[in-house]
């Protein structure tokens, strides 16, 4: 606490000037923002009016598609806003979260980013942080390669049993040579074993000890690390990579939003030696970055030409979430828009550096987010092209494309190289062209295994519908209702009290739910003979995901899956700049008993989600994309599987 005092004295900036008294005729002012510090008081109607943008900084903000509507009565509720805010708040540990959450713990990757009185703690939590800066990272900087867990543990153990046997031989004659005197100055101290390097006799062992010492101390100081951030639970032994340690890793990656497997990669190595002062501050830029684009009504983020922008110099997209894309950059794209929004915003509040933003945020007190907290800044101007109604439509290219059965005649897998990913295109019609908004990776149907109802396993191609649609129906918090064949082993889980429960994050709603947090239904309109149209639905949606590393190497069954944190950044622009009408709850009406080893288990969905109808709806043309296998029409029927 006194070091955490310490540093908030040291870094804090000079204090604001009082606001001077001013009669306003409104009971809801809002603070004008600027250098940090509050400069004058308006009504929201008139910051607008005067080419402010109102922010949320409370810890109650939800993006849009979570936000009521009390005129529907309890159909304008939504179902999934309390949990959203708890997870938001890092109760995920609460009994009435959903169940993955207590293994997950950071989810940003799922796109629920923690809120700023969650973000303010980190910064402050300077035992963490000094833990943190007195781990010794010569290990980790010395690696160049990925490091995996899968190793087998025999070896792992071997390697530090070797090291540590080799430094007790060395010690051993170091320690007998200044014994005997043997050195012609001062002797070295007993573990400096680089000066037995030079010497031909002990030359060959210590180069094998600094091979195996170098991805020892790595590990050690990995697993360091995850114990100042306590994602230790039941540590490994010192330098094995075993599965505690690969756990903490996940968990740490996710805090991080690297987008990374639970390897200790690179870019996972230099976050590690990143002072955690600064990685927290990227993390609530992060946090702001959402609040900014919602607030901003922006969706313009430099994927369209690759090139996305900083703020305050800092890149806070991980290279997973930066992938690259084919025929980018794309002709008329639009620049990013996002990232000078949000360093507008992070100067205008004073987050400008990790002491200041810690000192700003601890000086306004414990509850400062807490209660509602609106404040009015200035914003670079938006796009020409923004209005209460865009042209949009969107593009779906599916990028390589293989109908092949996947299986050799021996029964083993056969793999498919995709050179071309499956891409998604938001465009806007402006000034007579086509303005390329985004382009995001997403995925196509592929080959999958799906079970019978007699529970055999068959292979089915998975395919994903060609040609004109339209976004009509959004989906917030979506739930997904299995078929009668979906396995019971699917199904359940234990309950912690000797009996099973229902899977809910599977069904949702839930970020974790086959989903995601919001999803748009591909509609084929089909006009009848009397002239009424029907929306013909065959199943494909776009939709978050909470797999985040397969959006860019993985299939789909069919449907075109997004980050989750990019489809809620979609649909909230979507409502921002189209029409729509609000449908709230969709009832679903789900209830199903099954037996489960000997327990009862009772799965009901009441709702489908809650539906937002776009109208006029979004067109979207799904591209058939190159097709590479030798078959050219997607197979039907079952095969059998690998």
């Amino acid at each position: 606490m006194v070091s955490t005092l310490f540093f908030i004295l040291l870094a804090a900036p000079a204090p604001c000037p009082p606001l001077a008294a001013a009669e306003l005729g409104c009971a809801d002012a809002v603070e004008v923002m600027e250098g940090g510090c509050p400069v004058r008081r308006l009504c929201p109607a008139d910051a607008v009016a005067q080419g402010f943008t109102l922010l949320d900084l409370s810890d109650q903000w939800t993006p849009t598609i979570l936000t009521e509507d009390p005129s529907l009565g309890e159909a304008g509720k939504q179902l999934y806003r309390d949990n959203y805010l708890k997870l938001a708040n890092g109760q995920v540990t609460d009994r009435s979260v959903e169940e993955r959450a207590r293994t997950d713990r950071f989810l940003e990757p799922y796109g629920i980013f923690p809120n700023f009185s969650v973000l303010r703690d980190r910064l402050a939590d300077e035992a963490r942080h000094t833990c943190r800066q007195a781990v010794v990272d010569e290990g980790l900087r010395s690696i160049t390669r990925t490091l995996s867990p899968y190793e087998d543990a025999a070896s792992q153990k071997q390697r530090v049993k070797s090291v540590a046997a080799l430094e007790a031989q060395f010690t051993r004659e170091l320690v007998k040579r200044a014994k005997a005197q043997l050195f012609p100055g001062p002797p070295p101290p007993p573990d400096d074993f680089e000066s037995l390097a030079g010497e031909k006799k002990w030359a060959a062992s210590i180069a094998k000890w600094k091979k195996l010492r170098m991805r020892v101390e790595a590990i050690r100081a990995m697993q360091e690390h995850l114990r100042c951030d306590g994602l230790s639970r039941r540590p490994d032994a010192p330098g094995l990579f075993g599965y505690d340690t690969q756990v903490g890793l996940e968990m740490y990656q996710r805090k991080q939003m690297l987008g990374s497997r639970s390897h200790l990669d690179l870019e996972t190595r230099d976050t590690l030696i990143e002072d955690s002062h600064e990685l927290d501050f990227q993390a609530l830029l992060r946090a702001l970055r959402e609040r900014v684009a919602n607030a901003g009504g922006l969706i313009e983020d430099g994927s369209a030409l690759g090139r996305w922008g900083q703020v305050l110099g800092r890149t806070l997209d991980s290279s997973e979430y930066r992938f690259p894309l084919p025929d980018v950059p794309l002709p008329n794209g639009a620049e990013d828009f996002i990232s000078p929004a949000t360093e507008a915003a992070a100067r205008a509040l004073g987050w400008t550096a990790p002491e200041d933003a810690t000192a700003r945020m601890v000086a306004l007190g414990a509850d400062a987010f807490k209660q509602p907290r609106m404040v009015a800044i200035k914003l670079p101007p938006p796009p020409p092209w923004h209005s209460a109604h865009m042209d949009l439509r969107a593009e779906v290219d599916r990028g390589d494309v293989w109908y092949d059965y996947p299986v050799t005649a021996s029964g083993r897998l056969r793999t498919h190289r995709i050179e071309r990913r499956p891409t998604t295109t938001l465009f806007v019609r402006y000034a007579d062209r086509d303005i390329p908004l985004v382009r995001w990776p997403t995925t196509i149907g592929s080959w999958k295994d799906e079970r019978l109802e007699d529970g055999s396993m068959v292979y089915k191609y998975k395919n994903s519908d060609v040609g004109p649609r339209i976004w009509r129906s959004l989906i917030a918090s979506p739930t997904w209702l299995p078929p009668p064949s979906t396995p019971e082993d699917d199904m359940a889980r234990p309950d912690g009290a000797g009996g099973y429960e229902a899977k809910t994050e599977l069904f949702g709603p839930s970020y974790a739910s086959a989903y995601g947090l919001v999803m748009l239904i591909h509609n084929k309109p089909v006009e009848r003979k009397n002239g009424t149209i029907v929306y013909y639905d065959n199943g494909i949606r776009t939709h978050g995901s909470v797999s985040y590393r397969s959006i860019v190497r993985g299939a789909s069954h069919g449907c075109h899956r997004l980050f989750n944190h990019l489809a809620v950044r979609l649909a909230d622009f979507l409502l921002e700049h189209r029409p729509y009408t609000r449908e709230g709850r969709i009832p679903a009406g789900y209830a199903r008993t099954f037996s489960y080893k000997g327990d009862s288990v009772t799965l009901k969905i009441p709702d489908r989600g809650y539906g937002f109808l776009l109208d006029p709806p979004v067109p979207v043309e799904v591209l058939e994309g190159r097709i590479r296998s030798g078959r050219k029409k997607p197979p039907a029927g079952s095969f059998p599987a690998p």
